[in-house]
């Protein structure tokens, strides 16, 4: 089942367009959410036009899952190397609400 809903939507994955910042950048959109488990606990879907996956629960309405790549510096062998680095908020998200 899809269902509409006004979003909040990361769009920031690819590489060339990746930030130092952790924090999800959102727009606001509306957009058509696939029911894909439906119960006491629910957890939904949709994948943006660039085919990069959403994922959303209800929970006081409804929540993003935070997933987010960007990017960071290391110091290594005397001199700073970007790296990817990763916002795995989501494993805490699910965490509270599977409780």
């Amino acid at each position: 089942m899809k269902v509409p809903s006004s979003m909040l939507i990361n769009h920031l994955f690819k590489v060339a367009n990746l930030t130092g910042n952790a924090l999800p950048e959102y727009i606001k959109d509306t957009v058509f959410l696939q029911t894909l488990y439906r119960g006491e606990k629910s957890l939904f879907h949709f994948k943006d036009e660039n085919a990069k996956p959403h994922f959303y629960i209800m929970d006081n309405g409804y929540q993003h899952l935070v997933y987010k790549e960007y990017i960071i510096s290391v110091y290594r062998f005397d001199n700073f190397e970007k790296r990817i680095a990763e916002n795995l908020k989501y494993k805490g998200q699910l965490t509270l609400y599977l409780k």
